[in-house]
């Protein structure tokens, strides 16, 4: 019987140094508001109810349409993949991690990928950054659902249906 195991990133793959730089800047650059990510507990939440709580800390009454996320989300890739590029921002794998995915991957019984509050296309620089993203199938992200609790329960079925095809397994 195949089995899927599904990880967060933040804090039980990866640590991330200076984090709160690419975040912060993503914010003014979307929303024209200097907000700042070290103002409020990330910990469990996706990234737009972090932006939401920023806002509410900071006395910031703003609705946040669809389109203004996707704004948000692209540009929060873009000082993402520029931060770890320069390296003012580093994503590290947490002990044993690498370890972990590496022997997952090659046991055909199980299937890795993630569960996690960022969009996916920042979960994706840090997995990359981190070395993870060639262990790892398509996961459930922020981009799915702002509400945590939705995940993984709205994407079982397309991340069932797009692991076991990984090419990193076979």
């Amino acid at each position: 019987m195949e089995r899927l195991i599904l990880f967060d990133i933040d804090g039980t793959l990866t640590r991330t140094l200076n984090g709160y730089i690419p975040f912060n800047e993503a914010i003014e650059k979307t929303f024209g508001i200097c907000g700042d990510i070290r103002t409020v507990i990330p910990d469990g939440n996706t990234d737009p109810m972090i932006v939401k709580d920023i806002f509410v800390n900071a006395n910031v009454a703003i609705e946040i349409l669809d389109a203004e996320w996707q704004c948000f989300s692209a540009k929060l890739h873009e000082c993402y993949k520029n931060a770890v590029d320069r390296g003012t921002t580093t994503v590290r794998p947490l002990p044993g991690a690498m370890d972990l995915l590496q022997a997952l991957s090659g046991d055909k019984k199980f299937h890795s990928s993630v569960v996690t509050g960022n969009f996916e296309v920042t979960a994706a620089v840090k997995l990359e950054a981190a070395g993870l993203a060639p262990y790892l199938g398509r996961g459930a992200y922020a981009s799915d659902s702002q509400r945590r609790a939705d995940l993984p329960h709205n994407n079982a079925a397309p991340i069932c249906r797009i692991l076991p095809s990984r090419g990193a397994r076979r």
